[in-house]
C-alpha cells in the first residue's frame, strides 16, 4: 500500500515486475528439477510413493533457492548477506518442498485407493481429492518452513528449536493454517480451470470432426 500511495498503481508495478518475473522463473525450475528426479527415480526402478516424491520435492525446492534468493537479492537490496540467507532458504525449501510433494503424494494416492470403487465420472470426488491434497501439501510446507522464516542464519535456526521445540511446532502449527486454505484454494482452481479447458477442448474436436463430415 505504501509503495502504490508513493509511486502510483502503475510504478508500484513496474517495481514489482522483476521480483514476480524472478519468483516465476524460480517456481518453473522447481517444477521442472522435481520432475525430472521423479522420473529418473521411477526408471531406476523406485516405484512412485511418499518417499521418491520427497526426494524429488527436495531436489525442486533446493533448485528452486538457488534461482530465487541470488535474484531477490539483487533485486531487493537484501541487508542479510547471500552467504547467510542462501543456506537457510536451502534448508527451508528442500524440506519444505519435500513436505509438499510427499503430503500432496500421500494424500493423493490415500485419496485414489478411497475413490477405486466409485464410478470414474465421480469427478465431485476427484475435485475433493485434489483440494485435500493440496490443503495437505499447502500446509506440510508451511509447517516445515516455518522456524527458518526470519532466520538470518541456520545458527538462528538451531537456537530457536533448541530453546523452545513445542513453541515452535505450535507456532508453526498455527502458521500453518492459513497455508492449508490456499493449497486448497489454489488446488480448487486448477482442477476448475483444467476441467474447463478439458470441456473446450472436446467441443472443439467435436467441431473438428463435424468440419469434417460436410
Amino acid at each position: 500500500m505504501e509503495s502504490v500511495q508513493i509511486h502510483g498503481a502503475r510504478g508500484a508495478v513496474w517495481r514489482a515486475a522483476p521480483l514476480i518475473a524472478a519468483n516465476t522463473v524460480a517456481g518453473g525450475v522447481l517444477f521442472k528439477t522435481h520432475g525430472l528426479v521423479a522420473t529418473t527415480l521411477e526408471d531406476m526402478g523406485a516405484g512412485v510413493h511418499v518417499g521418491t516424491a520427497a526426494l524429488a520435492g527436495g531436489a525442486g525446492g533446493a533448485a528452486n533457492a538457488l534461482v530465487v534468493v541470488p535474484l531477490q537479492a539483487a533485486l531487493l537490496r537484501s541487508a542479510v548477506p547471500l552467504a547467510a540467507a542462501l543456506p537457510v532458504a536451502l534448508a527451508r525449501d528442500a524440506l519444505g518442498f519435500a513436505g509438499f510433494f510427499a503430503g500432496w503424494s500421500g494424500m493423493q494416492s490415500a485419496c485414489e485407493k478411497a475413490l477405486a470403487s466409485r464410478p470414474s465420472s465421480s469427478r465431485p470426488l476427484e475435485l475433493a481429492a485434489a483440494v485435500a491434497a493440496g490443503g495437505v501439501a499447502g500446509g506440510a510446507y508451511q509447517f516445515i518452513a516455518h522456524p527458518f522464516e526470519g532466520k538470518a542464519s541456520l545458527g538462528e535456526v538451531r537456537h530457536a528449536l533448541k530453546s523452545g521445540l513445542q513453541t515452535v511446532a505450535r507456532s508453526a502449527a498455527s502458521a500453518s493454517r492459513p497455508a492449508v486454505l490456499v493449497g486448497s484454494a489454489t488446488f480448487f482452481a486448477v482442477e476448475v480451470l483444467r476441467a474447463w479447458l478439458d470441456a473446450l477442448d472436446g467441443r472443439k474436436r467435436r467441431v473438428r470432426r463435424f468440419d469434417s463430415w460436410e
